[in-house]
């Protein structure tokens, strides 16, 4: 069964409307609901978030009061270009740039509300994945699927290979070889050879011939890959 990833802020009365309204409309719809703090994993709580967002088909996303945690993870949902369900019971809470997508939104103090927000969250997610929804998020001029493979692989990045990366990407024209193995000169050029050519195959980086060592073996100037730069410059 397909997933449904809802992002919202925890606590009350939050916690009540995704068990008494969100939770039964997701299944009306015919998914699986699932929230961070039902994924039960040793480790971290926001990898358990990015691994949710990843595996789901679709997000459900509670954007009254500007939460920036519920922010921050809609943000990384159309990084990945994951449909989106925005929620919101003012459309204040709906930032501008936001305003194009689908959005529903509610008010409790309509007597039928609760009901009237469950059906509306039905039968919403029931077309949110279609080609042609305004749910869908796309980056303009930007493959759908080549954007989906880099931010995974972004994502799933350990800290050392993430500080080789930051530094190529902080260079315009590339850094050469030389000058990464005096930045990490604490690594072992083995190693700084294989996070290069692990960010290489990942697609995240490409190289160039940048004169030759002693040896006669060529150096490279490691640079970020098109498809990098055409998605975060």
């Amino acid at each position: 069964m397909q997933t449904c990833f809802v992002i919202m802020p925890f606590g009350n009365p939050f916690d009540k409307y995704y068990e008494k309204i969100y939770r039964p409309a997701i299944v009306d719809a015919g998914l699986e609901p699932r929230r961070a703090d039902e994924i039960f994993t040793p480790g971290p709580f926001m990898r358990d978030v990015v691994q949710g967002i990843i595996k789901s088909s679709v997000i459900l996303a509670e954007l009254t009061g500007r939460n920036a945690n519920v922010f921050y993870e809609l943000g990384f949902c159309h990084a990945l270009q994951k449909t989106a369900v925005l929620i919101a019971q003012s459309e204040g809470d709906i930032p501008s740039d936001l305003t194009a997508l689908k959005f529903i939104t509610y008010n409790t103090a309509d007597p039928d509300w609760s009901k009237d927000l469950q059906s509306s969250v039905t039968n919403t997610l029931r077309s949110a994945d279609n080609e042609e929804s305004s749910s869908r998020f796309r980056l303009p001029g930007i493959d759908d699927r080549e954007t989906t493979e880099l931010a995974r692989s972004l994502a799933g990045l350990s800290p050392m290979q993430k500080r080789v990366f930051d530094r190529i990407k902080s260079e315009p024209d590339g850094a050469s070889h030389d000058a990464l193995e005096n930045a990490f000169g604490s690594m072992p050029h083995s190693e700084l050879f294989y996070r290069l050519e692990t960010l290489r195959l990942t697609g995240l980086i490409e190289s160039k011939s940048h004169g030759l060592w002693p040896d006669g073996n060529a150096k490279y100037l490691w640079q970020l890959s098109t498809k990098a730069k055409k998605t975060i410059g």
